[in-house]
């Protein structure tokens, strides 16, 4: 991966400022594209993916979630995952019924 030793200078020096302020251990997603085209380096949305399943930037970051805005660092916190979509169906779909007067 071409500019895997700058990204990953730019990983470390955030993971330290995050530990030096004691802040959550992440980093918004187009945060993070900004800082790397900062730096020169050819990052994008469609490329991250692929770019954070591949050493050495693998070891540094959580699995991507798709749908969070967020890149968590190794040893960060993980969100809780949302309860599934069929499921949050079911439970509006049988909250409906018991205030329904008429079924």
């Amino acid at each position: 991966m071409p500019d895997a030793g700058r990204l990953v200078g730019l990983v470390q020096f955030l993971v330290g400022r995050a530990e030096d302020t004691a802040a959550k251990k992440r980093i918004g997603v187009d945060t993070f594209l900004k800082l790397a085209r900062q730096l020169g380096i050819n990052v994008t949305r469609s490329n991250l993916q692929n770019m954070l399943e591949q050493p050495p930037l693998d070891s540094l970051f959580e699995p991507l979630d798709p749908q969070s805005q967020f890149l968590v660092y190794k040893g960060g916190e993980q969100p809780a995952p949302g309860m599934p979509v069929d499921r949050a169906r079911e439970v509006v779909a049988k909250m409906a019924k018991r205030a329904n007067p008429l079924g």
